[in-house]
């Protein structure tokens, strides 16, 4: 980190090496290749609650203990972090192995079609791919006119855009996502609608 302070003529010619040897610490324990570790603004949160080191290869950027996030090299260590189209690429790796995060839809949509329906859902943790695409939505690509949802659509719709998994009690879970929020609904409309309340 220290030769990393000095900016990328310290690390010249070693660039690849570099990303993808796994030298970094992480705060828990071990040490991943900085190519490993996802840092999307916005999403650092979410992505240090979501992704195991150990499991799942990844890590989001606050796994990495607190004086390298710190540390004067950070800067430069950060041009070797995978850039925002690769880090889309693997979260929508990540979740394609996620049955729990589709949202039981099979046929393609756009973004902007589905729209209306993420916000009614994205608060409905039985869904949290809806809150989770919602949140991708916002990001914003420095010198990118395009914005996020074309990136969206090709690394993360496909992994989301599935039909609910029916095997292996599947169908409790289903329930359980189509059930919770009409329940969710109808107590909202108790509130606010006392002529609802049965006696």
């Amino acid at each position: 980190m220290a030769a990393l302070s000095r900016g990328n003529e310290s690390a010249r010619g070693l660039g690849q090496k570099l990303k993808e040897t796994a030298w970094l610490p992480l705060a828990l324990r071990g040490c991943i290749a900085p190519n490993s570790v996802l840092d999307i603004e916005g999403l650092e949160d979410d992505l240090h609650r979501l992704l195991n080191p150990i499991k799942d290869g990844l890590a989001g950027v606050r796994a990495l203990p607190e004086w390298i996030r710190m540390h004067d090299g950070f800067a430069t260590l950060a041009n070797y972090l995978p850039r925002i189209e690769e880090a889309l690429r693997y979260l929508g790796l990540w979740l394609h192995e996620k049955s729990e995060w589709r949202l039981g839809l099979s046929k393609a949509y756009l973004l902007t079609d589905l729209e209306p329906l993420l916000s009614q859902l994205e608060d409905f943790e039985n869904l949290p791919a809806a809150a989770f695409l919602a949140k991708l939505r916002q990001i914003r690509i420095r010198g990118n006119t395009a914005g996020i949802d074309p990136l969206l659509t090709e690394y993360i719709l496909p992994a989301v855009l599935k039909r609910f998994d029916y095997a292996q009690g599947g169908r409790e879970r289903i329930d359980r996502k189509l059930i919770a929020p009409a329940d969710k609904r109808a107590a909202i409309a108790r509130e606010t609608d006392p002529s609802m309340v049965r006696i």
